[in-house]
């Protein structure tokens, strides 16, 4: 499990470049067109991935313990 879990999360490594580099590719003369188009995809998924977390994430619970006062993380 651990290792397709790394597996999985280690795939943009490979097809980060491809993409990006078929977005520079099709802007055609003029590479900064296609560099701009990936720097605002990138942005559009940060702020969806951090609404989506806002949203859906679970933070963490502190409980305190009464016998030895002190804060544990669940």
């Amino acid at each position: 499990m651990t290792g397709t879990y790394y597996g999985i999360m280690t795939s943009s490594g490979i097809f980060a470049p491809i993409i990006f580099g078929k977005l520079i590719q099709a802007s055609g003369a003029n590479p900064a067109v296609g560099f701009s188009a990936s720097i605002y995809g990138i942005s559009v998924a940060l702020v969806v991935t951090a609404v989506f977390m806002f949203l859906f994430g679970k933070p963490k619970q502190r409980v305190s313990t009464k016998i030895d006062k002190r804060t544990v993380n669940l």
